[in-house]
């Protein structure tokens, strides 16, 4: 199967773009990796303007984007997250000719739309969609008018090797923008805050790569998460991955669906309500043996069934007919 991605590079915080690139790879399957932001010379839109695309807007470096694409005679054309949708909405037609009729179009989306729009002519363009949360297909499903539409969940990156426990500097940290100015991250503040408040948080929102980040986790004893919604079936953002990918103790905001991944006590902990995360805080910064454990096993999870060369395996085998289905489950 040759793949043409449309991405980024990676140049985003989501580090979805590396870990496509690295699962491409390690499954020897060409690809030609386009950033159609820069060679449109345009932003990438902002995701509530996603379903909203109504007129088509082609570029001057369309025709040499078209060109490019038909030389390298792909499979498969990869949308990850939104860079791609504007020149899939203005050239779908071009692109299908180009990929004859056994060739596809697939797109993987790692968010949660505040709103979804319909947008059926977008849908239309769309063989396979691939989503991050398992709330929102139906939506999908019925505005868009896209019948395969799969969960499927960010990877996460590895550690070589589970760390040390001498290498755990804090107590508790975050990695994460704050969002402050946005008031869908208010309730995520707050626990933020309490925690913070009570045993101090080593924090960052720098935009970090894959070395940085696990860094950045195996210095904390207890990495604390929570998405902006947690009330969303199967929603997380690849935090909770990355996390345990590092080795590291995670300590998280409950969210529907999310024991068909994980087990609490055993892989992570989860917490709903603030006052009992507090409690589990404490509990697992006095029992380092337990917690420790509980980081490894969540490790060697991750290692066997999140990782992003699973990922891709996972996608190519859908939409290659031969599984219908999520790997990542317990």
């Amino acid at each position: 199967m040759r793949v043409c991605l449309f991405s980024k590079y990676g140049s985003s915080s989501n580090l979805l773009y590396e870990g496509v690139r690295q699962g491409l790879k390690a499954h020897h399957l060409p690809y030609l990796d386009i950033n159609i932001n820069l060679e449109r010379n345009e932003q990438s839109p902002h995701w509530i303007s996603i379903p909203t695309l109504i007129q088509k807007n082609p570029k001057p470096n369309d025709k040499k984007i078209l060109e490019k694409i038909a030389r390298f005679k792909p499979d498969l054309i990869f949308l990850l997250q939104y860079s791609g949708l504007p020149f899939l909405f203005d050239h779908g037609e071009s692109l299908r000719k180009i990929l004859g009729k056994k060739g596809k179009i697939a797109f993987w989306l790692v968010d949660l739309a505040e709103k979804i729009c319909e947008n059926k002519l977008l849908g239309s363009y769309i063989d396979y969609f691939f989503l991050s949360n398992g709330g929102q297909i139906k939506d999908y499903q019925n505005l868009w008018g896209v019948k395969n539409i799969y969960f499927m969940p960010q990877g996460c990156f590895l550690a070589k090797k589970f760390p040390s426990p001498k290498k755990r500097k804090y107590n508790l940290g975050f990695l994460g923008r704050r969002q402050n100015d946005d008031p869908r991250y208010r309730q995520r503040n707050l626990i933020l805050d309490s925690f913070k408040n009570k045993f101090g948080l080593y924090e960052s929102d720098k935009t970090l790569n894959i070395k940085e980040t696990i860094d950045f986790y195996q210095k904390c004893k207890i990495v604390i998460g929570s998405s902006w919604r947690n009330d969303v079936y199967l929603y997380s953002s690849d935090r909770i991955f990355n996390v345990l990918g590092s080795g590291s103790f995670y300590l998280c905001s409950y969210f529907p669906g999310i024991e068909k991944l994980f087990s609490s006590h055993f892989h992570l902990v989860w917490f709903k309500t603030i006052e009992e995360g507090l409690k589990l805080a404490e509990f697992y910064l006095k029992n380092d043996d337990k917690r420790e454990k509980i980081a490894y096993n969540g490790y060697v999870l991750v290692k066997e069934k999140h990782n992003y060369e699973k990922r891709i395996k996972n996608i190519v085998d859908i939409i290659e007919g031969k599984s219908s289905s999520f790997y990542g489950y317990l």
